[in-house]
């Protein structure tokens, strides 16, 4: 199971995006028939700890998942930035510089730990949405400042929701480096033997350069 995370993962998408096709292509190496379902995050991620999907993907690390879930070795690594509407607060030119801002998330979404600690500070104000597709709207309709994701999926999504670059910026210095993994509910039959079977094969396409050539043919910079 996944989740629409252009250009990631998504049914539109080629092959289902770049992490779709490289989690089917081991588990088929492995000899599993798969499928592959598209649900919003937080009822995809209840249906997989409930054992109705063998495995989900990508997610981040946070405690409370690992008391849950068993994580695979990291599918892929990268920076996570902050995109500001041009409108946002001046003061909104470093990473550091949140107080104030009004953050936009959807459902499912890790915050990572400069975000919770703006929150526990009561620096920022931070919006829960269903889809990241109605943050953007958000910003283009000025009811929020600022979304936080690798350079990668924001300009994707902004792209695609805005219509081009034009009336954002993504700051410069990062707030967080994410490393993104597959899950398997500990309630799943054998789930701690089918991570360690998933690692071994993602292991041995990183070694062969398959990895490498997944992500060429994606235009996707992203070492695991």
């Amino acid at each position: 199971m996944t989740g629409e995370f252009a250009p990631y993962s998504g049914e539109s998408l080629p092959n289902g995006g770049v992490m779709t096709e490289l989690v089917s292509g081991i588990f088929q190496q492995l000899g599993y028939p798969v499928s592959v379902a598209y649900l919003p995050w937080k009822r995809g991620y209840q249906k997989t700890l409930s054992g109705t999907f063998s495995a989900t993907f990508p997610y981040s690390f946070n405690p409370e998942r690992a008391r849950e879930m068993h994580y695979s070795a990291p599918l892929r690594s990268s920076p996570v930035h902050l995109f500001v509407h041009v409108a946002a607060p001046p003061s909104a030119t470093t990473a550091q510089a949140l107080q104030g801002l009004r953050l936009c998330t959807a459902l499912g979404y890790n915050l990572f730990p400069p975000i919770e600690e703006a929150l526990k500070r009561q620096l920022i104000e931070l919006i829960t949405v269903r889809e990241m597709d109605s943050c953007v709207r958000m910003m283009e309709n000025r009811r929020a400042d600022a979304i936080f994701l690798s350079a990668t999926a924001g300009w994707h999504l902004i792209e695609r929701e805005a219509g081009s670059r034009r009336n954002y910026r993504m700051l410069s210095t990062p707030i967080h480096t994410v490393r993104e993994y597959l899950l398997v509910s500990k309630r799943y039959p054998g789930g701690a033997e089918l991570i360690d079977r998933f690692n071994a094969e993602l292991a041995r396409q990183i070694d062969s350069g398959r990895y490498r050539q997944l992500m060429d043919k994606h235009r996707i910079d992203a070492p695991p």
